[in-house]
């Protein structure tokens, strides 16, 4: 099991006889389910989805536990400034096929393929990221959109100078209720809140749901769900603030002070919500220090 006093990741071997949770007023009050902790089991299958933006430094996780052919202190770390699949550009070094559990890995270990109605659920893997910044440092890293058509981005690339006309551009927002239904993260498509409620639906069911704002909480669940010692390598960040503003793609771009709110991407909201409760849910349920539900803003 994990603790991270002051951020810093600790594992620790003693079972939590009980804990209490600070509800939002800020009181604390006992949690009347936790009275242990679930037994990490080994995950057999998974599928990860990765959502644009939200967390690519979670493949060393992944990586780390399904090849255990790779050197322990072994990171997805590159060169500042390097673009493109990190994890392609990682499995030049170590072949998947020699070093890994190919059947334990379902589904692309590269790019962003959204999760299909054909794929079940239960396998999914998935870090979900606030909206507000998930669209910040999509903006930040080129105006980063996946599934545009090429039409489409040189229009975008022509016409938005600032955040604001990112985040209002048709695509940009509620990617991630897009990739849990099956479409890609820039489709330029209405979004609703029937389609929110079936996105939520589905991340209910996922096998794991970390958060992109809370890293070493997420490592610390998963593997305390799943086994297997946190590695270093994992709590590294792959690519830093300073590498997305050197690798903005336009000097005319104004530079991104505004400020998002949730209004500007409503369904990516609702659906980052949902799954801070169900990550907190996980941590009670496996016995992690967790997040405060007045975390929920």
């Amino acid at each position: 099991m994990c603790s991270s006093p002051n951020r810093k990741l600790v594992l620790i071997s003693t079972p939590v006889a009980r804990r209490t949770i600070r509800t939002v007023g800020g009181s604390k009050r006992d949690h009347p389910h936790i009275s242990g902790r679930n037994q990490s089991k080994r995950l057999d299958h998974f599928r990860w989805l990765h959502i644009p933006k939200a967390g690519t430094s979670f493949a060393i996780t992944l990586y780390h536990y399904a090849c255990r052919q790779i050197p322990k202190n072994v990171t997805l770390k590159v060169p500042p400034g390097v673009r493109g699949s990190i994890v392609r550009y990682f499995e030049q070094k170590f072949s998947f096929d020699k070093s890994c559990n190919s059947s334990q890995w379902l589904g692309p270990r590269f790019g962003h393929q959204s999760l299909q109605p054909s794929e079940s659920a239960a396998y999914v893997v998935a870090i979900v990221r606030d909206p507000r910044k998930r669209i910040l440092s999509a903006y930040r890293y080129g105006l980063h959109a996946v599934g545009q058509t090429s039409e489409e981005r040189s229009s975008m690339l022509a016409n938005v100078r600032t955040l604001k006309d990112f985040v209002k551009w048709p695509g940009i927002a509620s990617c991630q209720v897009k990739m849990f239904l099956g479409f890609p993260c820039a489709k330029a498509m209405e979004v609703t809140d029937s389609m929110t409620n079936d996105a939520i639906d589905i991340m209910s069911k996922a096998a794991f749901i970390g958060l992109t704002d809370h890293w070493n909480d997420t490592i610390c669940l998963f593997h305390s769900m799943f086994g297997e010692n946190i590695t270093v390598a994992e709590l590294e960040n792959l690519r830093s603030a300073h590498d997305l503003h050197d690798i903005s793609s336009s000097s005319t771009r104004l530079k991104s002070n505004a400020v998002l709110s949730k209004q500007d991407d409503p369904h990516d909201w609702r659906l980052y919500q949902a799954s801070k409760r169900r990550f907190i849910e996980l941590q009670l349920k496996y016995g992690v220090p967790h997040l405060s539900v007045d975390t929920l803003d």
